[in-house]
């Protein structure tokens, strides 16, 4: 098997910029609102010095666990940094210890700061968290580093659409996995699953409860769409090239099989729910997914030359129209539950608070309501942008206009963005704001990233003249 070249994407210097950004996020997250009260140095000194001297405290399990989350990836992308060129062993062992208290200084810093901005609260449990963080992200890279840094490369490398598709198929399983069972605050104690089970937490009956409403049906609707690529991913993963697709059968098997297992797991994670329905969802979505990949494998097996006549390479035109068609399936989605605002005089209200400072409306959620609103607008913007980019990609203009056009395509995202928070001021309780429109306008662009990889028109080698290969086939027999 050959070996993915060390200099090939990502770098050194790829995983240092990563590394930066996400320390400076996680920096800007934890100062957010960015509203400091006056506050004496040596009054803060005697504060922070109480507040490190008290004993850690574990009541609040998911804080505890949003805080180690929030540092492994500053762990891990640090580790990359500094070891991407080849460090490992004891050598990797001897970055790990130092670069965890440079994180454990990063977090007591940050701590400190939030005794000048309110309501922020400084805590020794989350330095001591953040620390822990940190240290299983640079653990994380001891073990699997290599590994991850392999699986980009071949990513990135790889020259083929399908490949780099099953790639994101993968990432998506995976993520979508952790997702699932977040934010991770595991019981095992017999009391909290008793009384998960009494208070509705475990729902053993299909649809038990449900209130039949355009929420409701919206939100079983989305799960069976965050199911679908579960359902492709299993109908690819590990076959073998004679049959590359598992039959739709045996496909939709495991997807039963995997949303059962997720929805077990479920139940030992103490603010999660978990019940059937998600089960009779999970295992839909992976039906449809495995389905699409048969119907697609069926569909590559037809000749170029009908794909022409249809026009599947060369027209825009059903790209473009399907974004357009998607577009208003995301202003839908943006307003559910259609509730309109009864009181005119909270309207100037609204509007101004559009323009809060970015991510402030994050901070009042807990860490796990900002995160699925954020993956939230992310994978709602993402296929907006992909379709674009597949309509763009196959206009005859696009090479030397490409730049142009996709400033041009995430302009109208970012503008498709901004009307829908403007529409969210009269239809309560969706909130206008501006951070919205950042991650919505990213995931329109991560999405355009990577269907631009898949679409994009490539450079074909030409072909080799029919009698050049015959007179070249018994020179190569010889040299074997």
């Amino acid at each position: 098997m050959n070996q993915l070249s060390p200099i090939s994407a990502p770098r050194r210097g790829h995983f240092l910029c990563w590394a930066i950004g996400f320390t400076l996020f996680a920096l800007y997250g934890s100062l957010v609102p960015l509203r400091p009260q006056p506050l004496s140095f040596q009054e803060a000194v005697e504060r922070y010095r109480a507040v490190v001297t008290s004993p850690l405290t574990f009541e609040d399990r998911s804080d505890w666990v949003s805080n180690i989350l929030l540092f492994m990836p500053i762990g891990f992308l640090w580790m990359a940094a500094i070891c991407a060129s080849g460090r490992r062993g004891f050598r990797a062992l001897l970055v790990a210890v130092p670069l965890v208290l440079v994180c454990a200084m990063l977090s007591a810093s940050i701590e400190f700061m939030q005794l000048w901005i309110p309501p922020r609260v400084c805590s020794q449990n989350d330095i001591a968290a953040e620390t822990i963080g940190a240290a299983i992200g640079a653990g994380l890279w001891l073990l699997l580093g290599s590994t991850l840094a392999d699986w980009l490369r071949r990513y990135f490398s790889a020259s083929r659409p399908k490949q780099q598709f099953d790639s994101l198929l993968q990432a998506y399983f995976v993520g979508f996995a952790i997702y699932a069972v977040m934010p991770l605050d595991v019981t095992i104690s017999p009391n909290e699953l008793a009384g998960k089970y009494r208070a509705g937490g475990v729902v053993l009956v299909p649809f038990r409860g449900l209130a039949w409403n355009v929420t409701t049906v919206y939100s079983l609707f989305t799960g069976v769409i965050l199911s679908i690529p579960i359902g492709m991913f299993l109908a690819t993963a590990f076959t073998l090239p004679a049959r590359p697709v598992r039959p739709w059968v045996r496909s939709a098997l495991m997807g039963i099989c995997v949303a059962g297992a997720i929805e077990m797991a479920r139940v030992f994670v103490a603010s999660r729910d978990s019940s059937t329905t998600g089960l009779l969802v999970g295992a839909l979505g992976s039906a449809i997914g495995a389905g699409m990949m048969s119907l697609w494998s069926g569909g590559r097996a037809r000749s170029a030359a009908a794909r022409d006549r249809w026009g599947f390479r060369r027209r825009a035109r059903p790209w473009l129209i399907a974004a357009c068609v998607y577009s208003v399936f995301v202003i839908l989605a943006s307003i559910v539950p259609f509730e309109v605002l009864d009181d005119p005089a909270r309207i100037p209200k609204r509007f101004h608070g559009f323009f809060r400072i970015p991510l402030e409306t994050l901070f009042w959620r807990s860490p796990f309501q900002a995160l699925t609103a954020v993956l939230r607008d992310i994978l709602l913007f993402a296929p907006l942008g992909a379709l674009l980019a597949g309509g763009l990609a196959r206009l005859k203009f696009w090479p030397k206009n490409r730049r142009i056009l996709q400033g041009a395509a995430l302009a109208a995202c970012a503008a498709l963005a901004i009307g829908i928070s403007m529409l969210q001021i009269y239809f309560p309780p969706n909130v206008p704001d501006c951070t919205d429109v950042l991650v919505g306008t990213a995931g329109a662009w991560l999405g355009m990233r990577l269907a631009l990889r898949m679409f994009a028109p490539r450079k074909m080698l030409p072909e080799r003249p029919a009698a050049e290969v015959v007179v070249a086939a018994p020179a190569a027999l010889t040299r074997r």
